[in-house]
Formats: C-alpha cells, structure tokens, sequence
C-alpha cells in the first residue's frame, strides 16, 4: 500500500517531469533535474513494488532531460527486483499507460528486462499471462 508521504513524492515527480519551462534558467532547470532525480532515489529506497504503475505513467518520451528518464526507468527495473514475480507484473501494467505519451521509453524499459538473465523468464511468464492490453506491448 503506498502511504501518504509516497503519494506526496509521485505527485511532485509528476508536476517536475518535463523539467524546463519559458520562464526558467539553467540554474533552476538544474535544481529540478537534481530535485527529480532524488525524489526517483528516494522512492526506489522505498521497494514497494506499488509504485512502477506510478512511475511508469510519469515516463515521457517528449521529457526534457532523457537521462532522467532512463534513471527512472533503471529504478523500476531495481525496484522489480525485490518482488520479481509481482514487480514484473506491474511494469506489464504500468506499460499499457506508458505507450500511449512514453512508446520509446515503454521499449527501452521492455528491451532492458528481456537482455537481463534474471529477470526474462518472469517476464515471458507475466506476459502469457497478462491480459489481451497489456500483451500489445509484445508487439512493439
């Protein structure tokens, strides 16, 4: 279950995502990469597998600092870990949101779980398993 502090934390991460607007230097842009990037951290200390529909749905192909992207995407995969089973399982689902704003995100998540030993059989598992949605992501 994802207490309030969590929520609080996800919501933040969602209002900062795209990083930069008009009205902002390079010095307040930076503050808020720095700001992201530990809010990711924080939250992958917590290694509640709850949370990577959340983070999925805050991946954006169109963000502006795109390793802070890929951190986030890192973080879901580590996260996973701790739950292999369920944590795959949640990145299936997190993926049906990410497609639609994050298709190149979504693949780079799906892409990094296949190469990785420990976790391609519990996707392939999830995945057969998965509903008619969630299986389109096989086909990108």
């Amino acid at each position: 279950m994802i207490d309030e502090n969590e929520k609080k934390l996800l919501n933040e991460l969602n209002e900062i995502r795209f990083l930069e607007s008009e009205n902002e230097d390079e010095d307040e842009i930076q503050e808020k990469i720095e700001r992201y990037e530990d809010i990711v951290f924080k939250l992958s200390k917590i290694k509640k597998v709850e949370i990577i529909p959340y983070l999925c749905d805050i991946a954006e192909d169109r963000a502006t600092e795109s390793s802070s992207v890929e951190y986030l995407i890192k973080m879901i995969i580590k996260i996973s870990e701790n739950d292999i089973a369920e944590g795959i399982k949640c990145i299936i689902k997190g993926t049906v949101s990410m497609i639609p704003k994050a298709y190149y995100k979504a693949l780079l998540l799906h892409t990094l779980i296949i190469k990785d030993n420990d976790l391609r059989d519990n996707y392939i598992t999830s995945l057969q398993n998965s509903t008619e949605e969630e299986k389109t992501i096989s086909k990108m």
